[in-house]
């Protein structure tokens, strides 16, 4: 047999009870090995979506977890990559798990977005200090989101789902979140109003300073008068400069953009 028709064999009677044993092989080890693959997998995967798993039973989270195991062609064996597929097997292949939890997908993307905040790298961005923040109108600085913050929109109160909280439907308005970690590296959640989610997202998208973020709040929000937005972009990017959300752009990416 060639090596790589054997380790096909081998990977698939790993994932999958019913495959034959593979040749050279005896089951005493194959068992061992398919419980260990199978036992790192689902602490990954459990790990990651705590609150999803806590709706569920056991054995209905197990029967989850050894499909999710024995279907899903993962492309990482990294563990953050492998709750990534997960919500991505979620998306293809339990489309009738919906049904009882039409909330499913987006509490798994709410979940996985606080595991990749909580390992995601700071960048060289600096934080604020309060003297810049409490007088962003004259920081000539282009300001831009953390990279240890995500903004997200969801159609449910993600925050909100447990044992307890199982909604049906959606809610009467999107609900805007910023997940982020603080200076004590805990994972916090922010919820947003859809002006400061929409601000956030810029920021993400292109870091601006505070002018020039300024001229674009008064192009898309043109019911505002320059002074309220002014004024509410000021308090607004102070509290969240103060919670690490918004940065400093790094001096290396400004030298970039001005050799360009």
């Amino acid at each position: 047999m060639a090596l790589a028709q054997l380790q096909r064999a081998f990977v698939a009677y790993l994932r999958q009870e019913d495959m034959p044993l593979p040749a050279g092989t005896d089951e005493r080890h194959m068992q061992v090995y398919r419980e260990l693959f199978f036992s790192n997998v689902n602490g990954f995967v459990s790990n990651a979506y705590p609150v999803l798993k806590s709706l569920h039973t056991e054995a209905q989270w197990l029967a989850l977890v050894k499909d999710f195991f024995a279907r899903h062609e993962c492309q990482s064996p990294l563990f953050i990559d492998i709750a990534a597929e997960f919500l991505d097997y979620l998306c293809r292949e339990q489309a009738s798990g919906l049904d009882a939890m039409p909330f499913m997908l987006e509490l798994a993307h709410y979940e996985l977005l606080e595991l990749q905040v909580s390992v995601a790298l700071d960048s060289s961005a600096p934080w604020l200090e309060p003297a810049e923040y409490q007088a962003l109108e004259q920081l000539a600085v282009k300001l831009q989101l953390a990279a240890t913050a995500k903004v997200a929109q969801y159609q449910f109160e993600v925050d909100r789902i447990s044992a307890d909280f199982r909604p049906n439907t959606v809610s009467s308005k999107p609900v805007f979140f910023c997940v982020y970690r603080d200076r004590e590296e805990e994972v916090c959640f922010l919820r947003l109003n859809p002006m400061t989610a929409q601000l956030l997202a810029k920021l993400q998208q292109t870091p601006l300073s505070f002018s020039r973020l300024l001229a674009w709040l008064a192009e898309t929000f043109p019911s505002f008068s320059k002074q309220q937005l002014c004024q509410g972009a000021a308090t607004t990017l102070a509290e969240l400069a103060a919670l690490g959300i918004i940065r400093k752009q790094p001096a290396a990416a400004i030298a970039a953009t001005t050799s360009c």
